[in-house]
């Protein structure tokens, strides 16, 4: 049996919790790397704010590197490929992270979601968990962009899906982008 891992990528508020929650409903397990921030976060006994989550990523990837959201993901992946034929992880975001899952994973396809700024920014200020002002949407995405270099994803991206509509337009393009990797 085949055994396929889909990594869904892109600045915040471009969609990936919305894609995953497409993939949930079709019975497709999904792991989110941000579970390992909200984790450390708990354990600290942290308030969830983007400062504390800021100060926890920054922190976990100087001390054990850049692809240590990636090591700390693939066994929850493997685990669950043992009994799927498919995974799918929320939220890579370096290079680091995918060099480390193409090693140690088997047949991974990226997602990479982009959407407008001002929308993707709308989507942050009144999403339920992890809402984000302006300001912090703004500093998150320059972290993102020239720190971790998540754009560079998208040039490896299998798949590059437009999100500026509706869910029904997500969950469309997420259909198809399903048939051409599933026989």
């Amino acid at each position: 049996m085949n055994k396929t891992v889909l990594i869904l990528t892109g600045l915040p508020g471009s969609g990936k919790t919305t894609a995953a929650d497409f993939f949930r409903r079709k019975k497709i397990p999904v792991i989110r790397m941000g579970d390992y921030t909200d984790a450390v976060l708990k354990e600290e006994n942290m308030p969830l704010t983007e400062g504390n989550e800021k100060h926890v990523r920054e922190s976990l990837r100087k001390k054990y590197g850049a692809d240590i959201y990636a090591k700390e993901t693939t066994e929850k992946v493997n685990k669950c490929l043992a009994v799927q034929p498919m995974v799918v992880i929320d939220g890579m975001r370096s290079g680091e992270e995918l060099d480390y899952f193409q090693k140690n994973l088997p047949n991974v396809k990226i997602i990479f979601l982009e959407a407008a700024q001002n929308l993707r920014y709308q989507r942050l200020l009144v999403r339920p968990e992890r809402p984000l002002a302006y300001a912090d949407a703004k500093k998150r995405d320059m972290s993102e962009l020239t720190q971790l270099g998540l754009y560079t994803l998208r040039k490896s991206a299998d798949f590059i899906l437009g999100n500026n509509g509706t869910e029904a337009d997500l969950f469309k393009k997420l259909e198809d982008t399903l048939k051409k990797i599933s026989p």
